[in-house]
């Protein structure tokens, strides 16, 4: 962390003189090989391996990092310098490869990458949310470490897990008590058509399926009576009447000179080629 700090301070400093950003770049560059050269005890003639050792990572994952062919195990005991890469890159890929992000790393690039609102990101981090200057600038120029962004994220994230189990709780009890509310209504239909339909009118006059009387209203008098058992009995007498032509009419066809021949000669089907 000692190393980071140092370098976010020198980053500050080539940002002061601008037309000389060159010239500087060069020799902060060899500043910060030499102390990441003393902090981790990493030259450019140190191999793959032993680099992959020090920083106390997997050797594929520092190859992947430095753009560098994964498979190609001839390049685990060539040195940095043949292969190009610099201290300094194997700084960043350290960074990436324990932070997911680096101090070169923009705020807006690591607010896409882990989901965050940009402007929460800043708030998290004690910024101007509102401050959009601050969005394309790098960790390192802002002058924070790479435990503050880690705990920043961490912090949102587990806000958004409290935030989203709160809502899906509330969303929960709302759809129940929909339904509770629901069933209570159509529940308190049936007392609602109760008391809306209308109903029967009593009958005048009550007879058996006979034609006997059982009751019949003052009003009523014996010929009304008489004429309404002749009625029914009328009616009752024309059912009978169709029920009986149904099945003369309706009745399945039967032949009686085949019947006769089968059972008069059983054998017929067994001796007919």
């Amino acid at each position: 962390m000692a190393v980071i700090s140092f370098c976010s301070l020198i980053f500050a400093q080539e940002n002061v003189i601008p037309e000389q950003s060159n010239t500087i770049s060069d020799s902060l560059m060899q500043i910060i090989e030499s102390r990441v050269k003393s902090e981790y005890g990493i030259t450019d003639n140190s191999t793959l391996v032993q680099t992959a050792e020090v920083m106390k990572v997997e050797l594929n994952e520092l190859k992947k990092q430095l753009g560098l062919d994964v498979k190609n195990i001839q390049l685990d005991k060539m040195r940095l310098r043949q292969l190009g890469v610099s201290v300094y890159q194997v700084l960043l890929a350290h960074e990436t490869i324990q932070y997911g992000f680096n101090t070169t790393s923009s705020l807006s690039h690591i607010s896409a990458q882990y989901s965050v609102p940009i402007k929460k990101l800043k708030s998290l981090l004690a910024l101007d949310p509102n401050d959009i200057t601050l969005n394309q600038r790098s960790i390192q120029s802002l002058e924070i470490s790479l435990d503050s962004v880690r705990a920043a994220i961490n912090e949102y994230n587990e806000t958004l897990l409290n935030t989203g189990g709160n809502i899906v709780l509330v969303g929960v009890l709302v759809v129940f008590l929909s339904l509770l509310v629901t069933s209570l209504v159509i529940m308190q239909l049936r007392h609602l058509n109760f008391l809306t339909q209308e109903k029967p009118a009593k009958a005048d006059i009550k007879i058996t399926k006979s034609g006997k009387l059982l009751s019949a209203k003052p009003h009523v008098s014996n010929n009304d009576i008489a004429a309404v058992v002749t009625a029914l009995h009328l009616f009752q007498y024309q059912l009978e009447e169709r029920r009986r032509l149904a099945l003369t009419f309706h009745r399945e066809k039967a032949n009686f000179w085949r019947a006769d021949g089968l059972y008069a000669m059983p054998n017929r089907n067994f001796t007919k080629k």
